[in-house]
This record gives C-alpha cells, sequence and structure tokens, in this order.
C-alpha cells in the first residue's frame, strides 16, 4: 500500500487512524523538501502511512489525533522552533523515534535536540547521502547522524589538541572560497554556483577542493559545519 500523504495545513485530524499501521509524521515548512521526503519514504517503505505539517500547531494537532512511530523535524518553523515539539513528542509517544533534519549545524543546537530526546540530526546538505536510508535506520534503533555532526561531539568528548590548546585556528579562506561555500550552504548544486558566479564548474570543484583540504573535511555539510563553527562563514 502506497503511503498516504495529509498535509495538516489543508486536511487536519483526518479519519486515518495511525494505531494500527506504521505511520510518519514529517513537520517541515520548506514544500519542496517535504514531498522529496515524501517520495523517499514511498521508494524505500511502502507500508508506512504519511501525515506532514507545515507548522508546530498543525503538528500538534496531528500528534493529538496520531500515534505516529517516527518523526522528520525541522527546528526553523514559522511558529518557533522545534526543541519544545520534541520533549511533548517524547512525552506523549515515548517509542516515537524523532529525527532533526534541518540547516543548523551549531553545537548549541545540537546538543539541545539531543538532551530533548531526539534521536539523530541530519543537515539538509547531507540529505542524499542517506536518501532512502533515514526511515529504516532510525526505526532500527540507530541514530542517523551527518558526519559533521558526529565529528564534532566526538571532539568534545576527547581532551583536547595541542593545536586547539594554542588557539590555531583553520587556515583563512579566499574571498571566492567563502562565497562559493556560502552558496553551497544555500542548497546550490555545482552546476546553479557555476552558473551564479560565471565560472565553469571545474573552478567551481577547485576551489571547493581547497576548501576542504584548508577545513580538513571531507564534504559540503562538513565544510559549511567547520567554516561557520570557526567564523569563517556568515549564518
Amino acid at each position: 500500500m502506497r503511503p498516504r500523504y495529509l498535509s495538516a495545513a489543508v486536511r487536519p485530524r483526518t479519519g486515518l487512524n495511525c494505531l494500527r499501521v506504521n505511520c510518519l509524521l514529517i513537520v517541515e515548512d520548506d514544500r519542496l523538501l517535504r514531498d522529496s521526503l515524501v517520495a523517499d519514504v514511498r521508494a524505500s517503505a511502502e507500508d508506512w502511512h504519511v501525515l506532514a505539517a507545515d507548522s508546530i500547531a498543525t503538528a500538534q494537532a496531528l500528534l493529538l489525533a496520531h500515534t505516529p512511530d517516527a518523526v522528520f523535524l525541522d527546528l526553523g518553523l514559522p511558529d518557533g522552533d522545534g526543541f519544545g515539539l520534541i520533549r511533548r513528542i517524547r512525552q506523549r509517544h515515548p517509542a516515537c523515534e524523532v529525527l532533526v533534519i534541518t540547516v543548523f549545524a551549531d553545537e548549541q543546537r545540537v546538543l539541545r535536540s539531543l538532551e530533548a530526546g531526539a534521536s539523530g540530526y541530519i543537515l539538509k546538505t547531507d540529505l542524499p547521502q542517506f536518501s532512502g536510508r533515514l526511515l529504516s535506520t532510525i526505526v532500527a534503533g540507530g541514530s542517523p547522524i551527518s558526519p559533521a555532526i558526529a565529528r564534532r561531539l566526538i571532539e568534545r568528548l576527547r581532551p583536547s589538541t595541542p593545536q586547539a590548546r594554542a588557539g590555531q585556528g583553520p587556515e583563512p579562506l579566499s574571498q571566492r572560497e567563502a562565497e562559493i561555500l556560502g552558496l553551497c550552504a544555500k542548497g546550490l548544486r555545482y552546476a546553479e554556483i557555476a552558473g551564479a558566479l560565471g565560472l565553469s564548474v571545474h573552478t567551481v570543484n577547485a576551489h571547493l577542493k581547497s576548501v576542504y583540504r584548508k577545513l580538513m573535511v571531507n564534504s559540503r555539510g562538513e565544510a559549511v559545519f567547520e567554516a561557520r563553527r570557526a567564523g569563517l562563514l556568515d549564518g
């Protein structure tokens, strides 16, 4: 059976009973991303019903009427942040797994989400790496976490390195490198970045390789995270 995609903004409190079927609630105000997540579930878990909300208020209405097994939750919603909603989900539905999917990579939000009860934390720039696997991983007891977030948590637990104690930061980015990485952070593809800046895709790739080397990372998500943490990138 194909999962039903019910937009809470259009059809709140439907008659669908999620107590008897596997149920996923997606709380995301970006329609394109929400549709993409629904498509992933349709391709990988056809026996799941899908509910969707574009705000905290509509999500709360659905949580009163249904019992989700998993929730995909954005933190930046039109009517507030998602931390309180994570706590309410865990209180009302203790068995429900909550996965944060967000653009925010700062340590404070990561820790607040995990402390509130989130089981995983994925940056939107890393979603292609987890395509089709997010739901199966989290309901199986796994904790999907973006590589940059996992690395930051590990660094928080391990003793500081001599370089960190000496206060040595990463090598500064050039203006062009920072400009390209900033567009990456907004979700633009390499070809779109090249078109926006009047460069070739090859040149964009070359600049990003330099960024990865300076920040000692291996992916766009890690690069954005580390650059923001070091104050090399706005936002």
